[in-house]
């Protein structure tokens, strides 16, 4: 997974804020027209709340495009509702684990006790004002699996109520197609960020621009509602990853606005029982390809569970004869020979990158992943192995 720089989403900000914004404004002003207004079952007070200006009534401005265009973590931090709906979403969304598999996967005793630390645990960390009594209702939510179920499910049917009536204010039908696709195009993004293997292409037709890349919700829009116009919530992706492997499957994986791989994990060469000489060399592909992950970082499950979502780990096995060629070249272009080169093309004044880019095809440098289908794997390749 490649990290995504927030800042190519300040530039398409303001447009799709002035867009954006206008419909929303429209929309609310139905809705408060309608007697009585539905409430948000959480608050019992109505669900259009969540976007008035208490101090001279009506929508608040500030806050809608603040939804619109903001990081996401901002928005919990300046909007006390829209922080108390995240992490109800979350606890939901993040409900369906496996909990034997987990207390596997954090080295912990699969045992009653350990089974109740970790559903106490799971609630604690997205505990917020509006499932207070719903918890109070479930004391004993963290005994078993059942009475744990019990309490989730009150809370989604809650939930499932709320963004029903959201999405008549905050929906992202209300994107159009062409809309979507200058949203696309104008982000600029060319490579998908969570396989680093699919160009993401734009181009020009009658006139319009068009894009082959998914906008993906990193956070579905079936559960987070009020996320489904932020700009934060979408991830240009291709096809493969977002309607194959992502869909909306609730595992907890790394946020691309956030960070990427980076150094904590990296592609590594594993030779097997059949391997030779000539598999570190280039010479034929009898090896595996794996991705290696730091033990020791503080968010190895998020790592391991994009590994896992994204099946990167199988479908990189199809580029292990791209992989022999780096091997080949590695080992045929020592560093006495890249002496040479970097000599030769002195008066070109070709720096290291340069020198990459003709060796290898790809100039090797990290802040350039997002710019080509593979780079991160080349890098790996051609540094660590």
């Amino acid at each position: 997974m490649i990290s995504l720089e927030p800042n190519i989403l300040i530039n398409i900000s303001n447009d799709y804020s002035r867009k954006m914004s206008k419909i929303i404004k429209e929309r609310y002003n139905q809705e408060i027209k309608l007697k009585p207004i539905e409430d948000n079952l959480f608050t019992c007070e109505p669900y259009t709340a969540l976007f008035d200006n208490w101090g001279n009534k009506g929508i608040d401005i500030k806050l809608v495009e603040d939804l619109l265009t903001k990081p996401l973590d901002y928005l919990c931090r300046n909007y006390k509702d829209i922080n108390n709906y995240f992490l109800t979403c979350k606890l939901v969304y993040f409900s369906s684990f496996q909990i034997d598999k987990q207390l596997k996967k954090n080295n912990r005793d699969v045992t009653k006790l350990e089974r109740e630390r970790f559903r106490k645990n799971y609630v604690a960390r997205f505990h917020n004002q509006w499932i207070e009594n719903l918890i109070t209702n479930h004391p004993y939510y963290y005994k078993n699996n059942e009475l744990f179920r019990a309490l989730i499910d009150d809370v989604e049917k809650k939930l499932d109520k709320l963004n029903n009536v959201i999405k008549k204010i905050v929906d992202y039908d209300f994107i159009s197609a062409d809309f979507r696709h200058e949203i696309l195009t104008d982000i600029g993004i060319e490579v998908c960020p969570y396989c680093n293997r699919q160009y993401i292409t734009k181009y020009t037709k009658m006139a319009k621009q068009r894009s082959t890349a998914d906008l993906d919700h990193f956070l579905p829009k079936s559960i987070f509602q009020l996320l489904s116009l932020s700009l934060y919530n979408f991830v240009p992706s291709c096809q493969i990853c977002n309607s194959r492997f992502k869909l909306a499957k609730s595992a907890e994986i790394l946020y691309p606005y956030d960070r990427g791989f980076d150094n904590d994990v990296y592609f590594e060469v594993k030779l097997d029982p059949k391997s030779t000489v000539d598999s570190i060399t280039g010479i034929n592909t009898v090896f595996d390809l794996d991705l290696s992950v730091n033990p020791i970082i503080n968010n190895k499950n998020e790592i391991e569970n994009s590994i896992e979502l994204f099946n990167l780990r199988e479908v990189y096995q199809s580029h292990k004869d791209y992989v022999r060629e780096l091997l080949y070249k590695k080992q045929a272009y020592t560093d006495s020979y890249q002496g040479q080169l970097k000599e030769l093309f002195l008066d070109m004044k070709l720096d290291a990158s340069d020198i990459n880019l003709f060796l290898y095809g790809n100039n090797l440098n990290p802040v350039d992943f997002g710019k080509r289908p593979l780079s991160k794997l080349a890098h790996d390749i051609i540094k660590n192995n």
